[in-house]
């Protein structure tokens, strides 16, 4: 196996293998390389549903959207590799600002919000799609480092999910060092060696109460998310971690497995 095809980071994240320094250090907050203020929407998909008229219901919203003084800039669709009984996709949408978000959302609920809504029922109902509350669940997202080498929304992807709690001995300090460190290692990687890392990793904080009713996921902090631009990559990585030995010093307690991982579409991005 070519190490550098390997997404070091991945590795990284999903065992956290970064051993901390014991030095406190900034929050999450201060200590971030960008930020955003990320939703997830529950979603069902509808009797009519079929990927060609699915498509054209996305067109259609990026029409809407270019039409608002505070359009969506980022947004994406996540399908999970599992089934389960609270939605059948989340729709993703990423904010500069909660601020921001409460704007758009007035225009989006004033304006084409409730005619939109009724219009694609047949097609997917998203219960946020007429009042921006309904079945959304948002997160202060901190970016720790700024991947160089990598398109941080490719068209396809797929994410991964492990919800931490913080302990004793394990604490904000401590998980910034791990970032930290973490985006160090993957740039001496992609300077010295070439590997060109499509590797994103997120933080996000909860502004809401955990967990949520009917997840698997139980009372969580925050959540470490992965982001690859390929599935073969993920599963390089999953294969070269199992060869490494057991991380040390302190540690958070995390949860997450193939029950969370998605396959995700681009939807709009007017962020480039």
């Amino acid at each position: 196996m070519n190490i550098l095809k390997i997404n070091i980071l991945s590795i990284l994240t999903l065992t956290i293998l970064v051993s901390c320094s014991g030095e406190k250090e900034p929050d999450l907050a201060s200590s971030a390389q960008d930020t955003k203020y990320v939703e997830y929407i529950f979603c069902d998909l509808g009797p009519d549903y079929t990927n060609e008229g699915f498509m054209a219901m996305i067109q259609e919203w990026n029409a809407l959207q270019d039409s608002l003084e505070t359009p969506v800039e980022i947004s994406a669709g996540l399908a999970p590799r599992m089934e389960n009984d609270l939605y059948d996709f989340l729709w993703a949408i990423a904010w500069d600002s909660e601020e921001v978000r409460d704007k758009a959302w007035s225009e989006w609920v004033a304006g084409p919000g409730e005619g939109w809504t009724e219009q694609v029922a047949p097609i997917v109902s998203c219960g946020a799609s007429t009042n921006g509350v309904e079945g959304v669940y948002a997160f202060n997202a901190y970016l720790p480092w700024i991947n160089e080498v990598a398109d941080p929304t490719p068209e396809r992807g797929v994410a991964s999910y492990n919800f931490c709690t913080y302990t004793d001995d394990f604490s904000e300090g401590d998980l910034v060092t791990q970032a930290q460190q973490t985006g160090q290692f993957i740039d001496s990687l992609n300077s010295d060696y070439g590997a060109n890392s499509s590797y994103w990793l997120a933080l996000l904080v909860p502004t809401f109460d955990t967990p949520i009713e009917g997840s698997s996921t139980g009372e969580y902090d925050y959540a470490l998310r992965g982001y690859w631009d390929s599935e073969e990559v993920r599963q390089e990585a999953i294969a070269f971690v199992q060869t490494l030995p057991a991380p040390s010093g302190p540690q958070p307690e995390c949860s997450g497995d193939e029950n969370f991982v998605f396959d995700v579409y681009e939807f709009r991005n007017t962020d480039t």
